[in-house]
């Protein structure tokens, strides 16, 4: 069982990282296309982990592994569904700028709360690659809070008012993470990560990746996301031991 302690430290402070988005914001009074490389990163990162998840659910049990992703698929994808969240891009100015605080704020709940996933599951394959995830996730919740926190300010709100909420929409993270952790180390191995597998493979195809293309092209975000994939899955490799 991995330090539930641990892990609610690590991914509050993931989620208090999107605070840190209004840096850029009050220095350049928009949001930098050059966070498409912090998208990007966390693309691969949970690439690689969601591989490697996939394949030691399914080495558990083939069945309960692929009906576990199944539903990780499903429910993210129910979930925007339902709250309309698909429609919200939050690397589109525009889209961003005439969104309701209530979608944002939804929307960035759901998206995290996959993300909180994430960061359990990988500290229970190895707090290393917990860690790895936790500085990952907190790089991209910058980039995140940098749309959310000029959504905010556009709206009225003051710069410390909108990295407060922005942090605020990410907390999800925890009740996420810590839930993960302590279901899929105590009954559910099997299935449970091939569930965590896949909501970060949704989040990755129809969220992060589309999203990185848009602010910064393709070939350099896809050589960075690859990249970025093949030393977690060698990182995974090396703590498992096979």
């Amino acid at each position: 069982m991995p330090d539930l302690l641990l892990v609610t430290l690590v991914s509050t402070a993931a989620a208090l990282a999107g605070a840190f988005g209004i840096i850029p914001v009050l220095i350049r009074g928009a949001v930098s296309p050059r966070l498409g490389w912090a998208n990007a990163l966390a693309a691969g990162i949970m690439l690689g982990v969601g591989y490697l998840l996939l394949r030691q659910g399914i080495e558990l049990g083939p069945t309960a592994g692929v009906v576990g992703a199944t539903l990780g698929i499903a429910l993210v994808w129910a979930s925007h569904w339902a709250t309309h969240m698909e429609a919200v891009d939050l690397s589109d100015p525009v889209m961003v700028k005439g969104a309701p605080v209530r979608d944002l704020l939804i929307r960035e709940g759901i998206h995290s709360a996959a993300e909180g996933v994430a960061i359990g599951v990988g500290f229970v394959i190895d707090p290393v690659l917990g860690l790895l995830l936790v500085g990952t996730i907190g790089l991209h919740n910058m980039a995140e809070g940098a749309a959310l926190s000029a959504a905010f300010m556009a709206r009225g709100a003051g710069p410390s008012s909108a990295a407060a909420l922005s942090a605020a929409a990410m907390l999800t993270h925890v009740p996420a993470a810590v839930g993960a952790a302590a279901f899929i180390a105590g009954n559910g191995r099997s299935w449970g990560l091939g569930f965590a597998a896949g909501t970060m493979l949704y989040l990755v195809f129809v969220e992060l990746a589309p999203e990185s293309y848009r602010q910064r092209g393709h070939t350099g975000i896809a050589i960075t996301a690859s990249a970025a994939m093949s030393i977690v899955v060698l990182l995974g490799v090396l703590l498992t031991g096979g």
